[in-house]
């Protein structure tokens, strides 16, 4: 009975019936192999920290790691950078993002795009680096090991020029091939 369905020619009831399990086939692999919604939003939470994502105010000016900023578009939160490098890359944004995201000249960016806020993994440069600055404090942690997060806050009221916060990090200390364009 295979064989003949599968090697006689097809007649009016043979297609709509191969059509039937063809489509009942594709309907188990979904239901058998697809995560639950349930799974996919506990999978998100593991990698995203949504507290923090929740807790960003359109009025910021939010540096963040590359990563979460497609998160931060898609929940309607002000983003500086995501992984869509091509778009960044022709006016000097890319550039400034990784010099900053590596320790270098990072109060000089962060000043020059008016950044008063920064979501980023705990364990990254520029967390320690905002950590230990005068300026800078921190708001609210999640997470925990490689996948902590940390949101900092600028203090209005202090200077968090690159002379007066970190003078090891000044420009003169970096190659002039990361400076980021004027």
């Amino acid at each position: 009975d295979i064989a003949r369905v599968f090697l006689s020619p097809p007649d009016n009831k043979t297609i709509p019936a191969m059509n039937a399990l063809i489509a009942a086939a594709a309907v188990f692999v979904m239901v058998i192999l697809f995560p639950s919604e349930s799974i996919l939003r506990k999978g998100i939470d593991t990698w995203f920290p949504p507290k923090l994502l929740a807790s960003i105010q359109p009025s910021w000016r939010t540096w963040n790691w590359d990563d979460l900023g497609g998160m931060m578009t898609f929940m309607g939160k002000p983003d500086f950078y995501d992984s869509r490098v091509d778009i960044f890359e022709h006016n000097g944004i890319l550039q400034d993002y990784l010099t900053a995201m590596y320790g270098r000249d990072v109060f000089t960016i962060l000043d020059k795009y008016r950044i008063d806020h920064a979501l980023l993994m705990d364990n990254m440069p520029l967390s320690y680096i905002l950590s230990h600055t005068a300026g800078w404090h921190v708001v609210a942690r999640e997470g925990t090991g490689d996948s902590a997060f940390v949101l900092f806050a600028k203090d209005n009221s202090t200077n968090t020029s690159i002379s007066a916060a970190h003078p090891i990090l000044s420009s003169s200390h970096s190659d002039s091939a990361a400076q980021p364009k004027n």
